[in-house]
C-alpha cells in the first residue's frame, strides 16, 4: 500500500513575531519545527505501513519561503520510519489550495491509496488543505480523526468527535484523513534509525505558484447597519415592547 503523509514546518510557538510595514508576517529568522499536529500523521502513516505493508512517503512543505534547517527536519522525518521525502521550497502563496496543487503534482508517480495529515496547520490557524486535496483527487475524506480501524478490504472506520459524542464514519480507499491529538503517542526516532534516515531518498523540489490560486484584496469594507437605538429600563412596559420586538424578528 502506498501511504502519504502531508507535513508542513511551523515556528517555535515562542518565538518572537515580527510585522513588516504593518500589514507582513516575517518568520524567515525563527527557528522552525514540525507542525506539532502533523508529528500524529507521520505515527499514523508509519503505524499503517507497519500493519498493512507497503511504502511511506512525506511530502514537507514551511509557512516561509526561507528557512535554514528545512533538510534537517526533513531528515528528522525520514528517522521516524517514512521510507521516502519531497521537501517543497520557496512556497510564495500560501493560499491552501495553491499548496494542495504542488503536493498533488508531487503524487502522479506515486499515487497513494491512504494521504495522512494534521488536523490543523498551528501557525495558520488553519484546517482546510486536506479538504481541499481530497477534492481535487476526488478521495474519500474524514478531518479531525481520533480513531482508526480496519475491516474488509479497502475499508476503514474512523472516530471522530463531535459536541454530543463521536461519529463512526466507514470509508472506501482510497482516502485523506486529517488526524487529531489522541489517535496515537508519536514516537522519537533512535540514533540508529537516524543514521540510516541519511542515506533514505530525499528530493528537494522548488514551489509552482499557479495563477488560478492568487488574489489581490483591493480593499475591504465593514458592512454597516443602523440600529434603532432604543433604550429600555426594567419596567414591565418596556419589557413587553422588548418581547413584541423579539417576536417580531422570528
Amino acid at each position: 500500500m502506498n501511504i502519504c503523509t502531508v507535513v508542513s514546518l511551523v515556528p517555535e510557538t515562542d518565538v518572537n513575531i515580527n510585522i513588516e510595514d504593518k500589514k507582513f508576517i516575517n518568520v524567515s529568522n525563527n527557528k522552525f519545527i514540525i507542525n506539532p499536529l502533523d508529528e500524529f500523521a507521520i505515527e499514523e502513516a508509519v503505524r499503517t505501513k507497519e500493519k498493512l505493508g507497503g511504502e511511506v512517503r512525506a511530502i514537507i512543505y514551511s509557512v516561509s519561503e526561507h528557512i535554514e534547517n528545512d533538510e534537517l527536519l526533513a531528515r528528522s522525518i525520514l528517522a521516524r520510519g517514512v521510507d521516502s521525502a519531497v521537501l517543497i521550497r520557496n512556497i510564495s502563496c500560501y493560499s491552501q489550495k495553491n499548496i494542495a496543487k504542488n503536493i498533488i503534482n508531487l503524487l502522479d508517480d506515486f499515487k497513494p491509496e491512504m494521504i495522512f495529515s494534521g488536523y490543523k496547520n498551528t501557525f495558520w490557524n488553519s484546517t482546510e488543505l486536506p479538504v481541499f486535496i481530497a477534492g481535487m483527487l476526488n478521495y474519500n475524506y474524514c478531518t479531525g480523526i481520533t480513531q482508526l480501524e480496519f475491516t474488509e478490504e479497502n475499508t476503514i472506520i474512523c472516530k471522530k468527535e463531535i459536541e454530543a459524542g463521536y461519529n463512526l464514519i466507514s470509508m472506501q480507499l482510497p482516502v485523506v484523513l486529517s488526524v487529531h491529538k489522541g489517535l496515537n503517542e508519536p514516537r522519537y526516532p533512535k540514533l540508529v534509525e537516524i543514521m540510516k534516515a541519511k542515506k533514505k531518498p530525499l528530493e528537494i523540489k522548488e514551489a509552482c505558484n499557479y495563477d488560478d490560486c492568487l488574489f489581490d484584496i483591493d480593499n475591504v469594507k465593514l458592512v454597516q447597519k443602523e440600529r434603532n437605538k432604543i433604550v429600555l429600563t426594567d419596567s414591565d412596559e418596556d419589557i413587553n415592547k422588548l418581547a413584541e420586538f423579539i417576536k417580531s424578528k422570528l
